[in-house]
């Protein structure tokens, strides 16, 4: 895979290189999430104008799940999603984290919450249980 002509080890605008990067759609929803404190620059809470460069590290928190990566090059412009992942690589932690927040959804996932009154099919499976 192959980086595209446009990257370069210049400083480009932390909103716009969240778009070029694919992670938002637009470069507004990227400023939105910057100005709501879900994306840190180097452990820090920049503005939108921040400029970035190669090697550093950028935190999205994104309700229940958080993505830390390191930024391995600059572009100012959005290009296809195979070149967008040479922008970045995500750490190990960040992944291992990633993963067992999954298994753990999956565990809790099998627990039901009382919803309330039973449909018919769960009350005769519940009058069966009763009287069995």
């Amino acid at each position: 895979m192959t980086l595209p002509d446009q990257l370069s080890d210049e400083q480009v605008r932390l909103d716009k290189w969240l778009w070029a990067a694919r992670f938002f759609k637009t470069r507004a929803m990227a400023t939105q999430a910057i100005n709501a404190a879900q994306v840190e620059l180097n452990g820090l809470s920049p503005k939108p104008s921040k400029a970035v460069r190669t090697g550093d590290t950028i935190t999205l928190n994104r309700g229940e799940h958080s993505q830390t990566v390191l930024i391995l090059a600059v572009s100012a412009k959005r290009s296809s999603a195979k070149l967008a992942c040479a922008l970045y690589q995500e750490t190990q932690v960040s992944i291992d984290l990633r993963q067992l927040q999954q298994q753990n959804k999956m565990r809790h996932a099998d627990i039901q919450v009382n919803k309330g009154k039973l449909n018919k099919k769960e009350r005769r499976i519940a009058l069966r249980i009763k009287h069995d």
